[in-house]
Protein backbone atom coordinates (compact mmCIF):
# COMPACT_ATOMS: atom_id res chain seq x y z
CA UNK A 1 0.00 0.00 0.00
CA UNK A 2 3.24 2.08 -0.54
CA UNK A 3 3.14 2.43 3.08
CA UNK A 4 6.02 -0.05 4.78
CA UNK A 5 9.41 -0.37 3.97
CA UNK A 6 10.11 -1.60 7.91
CA UNK A 7 8.40 -3.02 9.83
CA UNK A 8 8.85 -4.43 13.30
CA UNK A 9 6.85 -7.23 14.13
CA UNK A 10 5.65 -6.24 17.79
CA UNK A 11 4.98 -2.94 16.76
CA UNK A 12 3.26 -1.45 14.38
CA UNK A 13 -0.40 -1.41 15.13
CA UNK A 14 -2.08 -0.51 12.21
CA UNK A 15 -0.96 -3.30 10.11
CA UNK A 16 -2.18 -6.22 12.77
CA UNK A 17 -5.57 -7.42 14.41
CA UNK A 18 -8.39 -4.98 14.11
CA UNK A 19 -7.11 -1.43 13.86
CA UNK A 20 -5.67 -2.50 10.53
CA UNK A 21 -9.62 -2.66 9.25
CA UNK A 22 -9.73 0.76 11.44
CA UNK A 23 -6.69 2.35 10.32
CA UNK A 24 -7.18 1.53 7.01
CA UNK A 25 -10.57 2.30 6.64
CA UNK A 26 -10.92 -1.43 4.61
CA UNK A 27 -11.20 -4.71 5.25
CA UNK A 28 -8.15 -7.57 5.53
CA UNK A 29 -8.55 -11.18 5.44
CA UNK A 30 -5.25 -11.35 7.39
CA UNK A 31 -2.57 -9.16 9.70
CA UNK A 32 -0.31 -7.66 6.96
CA UNK A 33 3.07 -8.12 8.85
CA UNK A 34 3.22 -11.21 11.38
CA UNK A 35 5.55 -11.93 14.05
CA UNK A 36 5.84 -15.25 13.43
CA UNK A 37 9.57 -16.19 11.68
CA UNK A 38 9.88 -18.44 8.89
CA UNK A 39 12.63 -21.73 10.60
CA UNK A 40 14.20 -23.59 8.26
CA UNK A 41 16.25 -26.35 10.15
CA UNK A 42 19.37 -27.62 8.50
CA UNK A 43 21.85 -30.29 9.21
CA UNK A 44 25.56 -29.08 9.07
CA UNK A 45 28.10 -31.22 7.22
CA UNK A 46 31.69 -31.42 7.62
CA UNK A 47 31.95 -29.30 4.45
CA UNK A 48 30.06 -26.34 5.86
CA UNK A 49 32.41 -23.60 6.86
CA UNK A 50 30.58 -20.46 8.30
CA UNK A 51 26.39 -19.29 8.53
CA UNK A 52 25.57 -16.06 7.04
CA UNK A 53 22.91 -14.06 8.70
CA UNK A 54 21.96 -10.72 6.83
CA UNK A 55 18.62 -8.37 5.59
CA UNK A 56 17.79 -7.25 2.82
CA UNK A 57 20.60 -4.31 2.63
CA UNK A 58 22.94 -7.22 1.51
CA UNK A 59 20.96 -9.40 -0.84
CA UNK A 60 19.28 -6.20 -2.83
CA UNK A 61 23.11 -5.91 -4.22
CA UNK A 62 24.07 -9.70 -3.60
CA UNK A 63 22.97 -13.07 -4.47
CA UNK A 64 23.92 -15.65 -2.28
CA UNK A 65 26.50 -17.31 -4.42
CA UNK A 66 28.17 -13.83 -4.70
CA UNK A 67 28.00 -13.58 -0.94
CA UNK A 68 29.54 -17.06 -0.37
CA UNK A 69 32.43 -16.28 -2.63
CA UNK A 70 33.16 -12.49 -0.62
CA UNK A 71 33.36 -14.35 2.86
CA UNK A 72 35.27 -17.36 1.36
CA UNK A 73 37.90 -15.00 -0.63
CA UNK A 74 38.09 -12.82 2.69
CA UNK A 75 38.15 -15.90 4.74
CA UNK A 76 41.12 -16.61 3.27
CA UNK A 77 42.68 -12.68 3.81
CA UNK A 78 41.06 -11.61 6.90
CA UNK A 79 42.13 -12.40 10.78
CA UNK A 80 38.42 -12.72 12.05
CA UNK A 81 34.74 -12.85 11.57
CA UNK A 82 34.58 -8.99 12.45
CA UNK A 83 36.59 -7.95 9.66
CA UNK A 84 35.23 -9.95 7.41
CA UNK A 85 31.42 -8.67 8.39
CA UNK A 86 32.89 -4.99 8.04
CA UNK A 87 34.22 -5.69 4.50
CA UNK A 88 31.19 -7.42 3.26
CA UNK A 89 29.21 -4.27 4.50
CA UNK A 90 31.51 -2.23 2.32
CA UNK A 91 30.86 -4.31 -0.86
CA UNK A 92 27.56 -3.86 -0.13
CA UNK A 93 27.17 -0.19 -0.25
CA UNK A 94 29.91 0.03 -2.97
CA UNK A 95 27.35 -2.12 -5.09
CA UNK A 96 24.71 0.55 -4.21
CA UNK A 97 22.43 -0.77 -1.71
CA UNK A 98 20.28 1.70 -0.13
CA UNK A 99 18.92 -0.15 2.69
CA UNK A 100 19.52 -1.06 6.13
CA UNK A 101 22.63 -3.79 5.83
CA UNK A 102 22.88 -5.72 8.69
CA UNK A 103 25.02 -9.58 8.99
CA UNK A 104 26.20 -11.32 11.44
CA UNK A 105 29.02 -14.21 10.21
CA UNK A 106 29.47 -17.37 12.28
CA UNK A 107 32.68 -19.92 11.35
CA UNK A 108 32.44 -23.31 12.23
CA UNK A 109 35.99 -24.11 11.41
CA UNK A 110 39.18 -21.92 12.99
Amino acid sequence: MGELALSRSIGDGEYKGALKQEFWQREFSDDLVIAEPDIVTTELGEDDDFLLLACDGLWDVMDNQAAVDFVSAEYLRASSAEKIARRLVKEALRLGSQDNITLVIVFFKE
